[in-house]
């Protein structure tokens, strides 16, 4: 479990978190997403001990900062930016590794290198941009961290690999009991792997919760009537978009959809279905309405 309490962080071009407070329970999956500065880095950093928040506090499997030793034995950490010392190899890593984690699996490590066809003994240095995440990423999943923080996580790396990476993790996560963080600029990538969602904005959660819940409180209705309609009437509704393409009308409401659906059935439309929504659609709805932008 992971319990985030009204931390806040400032840098010299002001605060970039503001009082943030939330919790993640173990073998979840959380994303991280909002506009550019909008403090996702920062967030992960802080979770992963390499900033201090100025105030508030992070607990980790209710041990408090002062017991960062023993939560950074449990926690991997995946920047934005991977950087490894000049020089190094994966088996040297690995070595290292070993050490440092009385978890770390030689049969995972060996698995993801053969399946990524990642050379052990080539520097790191030659790696492309995706080979460098992924060499991180699999020192990460081999030491079966109870914790793994993604910053980017899949930034550079090919569809296909992402895809089967992917379905590594979330096999870990059920295995392990494994809680993952992860920021992306792609919300169809979030929805693929997560179940839950933060949004950010101007370093305060604008939207926080189960993704399975969060869609259910948006819909999109589509009918068509067999003569033209005042749209001005499906004002009452209070639609975040209505649309119209010939006979076919597309109104998104956020709400409970039933009586909205009920109260149309009355209209005695020739044609009626209910769609549901991406998440990226929308956290675009959201954003246009405060005319933000989502990254």
């Amino acid at each position: 479990m992971i319990e985030v309490q009204e931390i806040s962080k400032s840098f010299d071009s002001g605060e970039v978190l503001h009082q943030i407070s939330f919790s993640v329970p173990k073998s979840r999956v959380l994303g991280v997403v909002g506009p550019v500065g909008s403090g996702k880095s920062t967030l992960l950093r802080i979770l992963s001990g390499i900033h201090q928040p100025d105030a508030g506090l992070v607990l980790v499997d209710e041990l408090p900062p002062k017991k960062r030793y023993v939560i950074n034995r449990k926690l991997f950490f995946v920047s934005d930016e991977v950087v490894f010392e000049a020089g190094a190899t994966l088996l040297q890593l690995r070595k290292f590794y070993k050490v440092f984690y009385s978890t770390f699996n030689d049969g995972i490590y060996h698995k993801l290198t053969a399946q990524f066809s990642l050379p052990e003994k080539a520097k790191l240095t030659s790696f492309s941009k995706g080979q460098r995440r992924l060499a991180a990423l699999v020192l990460g999943l081999a030491i079966k961290p109870s914790i793994l923080l993604l910053d980017e996580a899949f930034d550079g790396i090919d569809a296909a690999l992402r895809h089967k990476l992917k379905a590594i993790i979330t096999q870990q996560i059920d295995e392990e009991e494994m809680t993952v963080i992860l920021s992306s600029h792609n919300l169809r990538e979030m929805e693929d792997i997560c179940d839950m969602i933060c949004l950010l904005k101007d370093g305060s959660i604008s939207l926080f919760g189960d993704i399975d819940e969060i869609k259910a409180g948006f819909v999109r209705i589509q009918l068509a009537f067999d003569k033209p309609v005042d749209l001005d009437s499906f004002d009452k509704y209070k639609p975040l978009s209505l649309t119209q393409t010939g006979k076919l009308l597309t109104l998104i409401i956020q709400g409970e959809a039933e009586p909205v659906l009920l109260d149309l059935q009355k209209r005695k439309p020739i044609f009626i279905q209910e769609v549901p929504l991406t998440l990226e659609e929308i956290f675009i709805l959201k954003a246009e309405a405060n005319h933000e932008t989502v990254d």
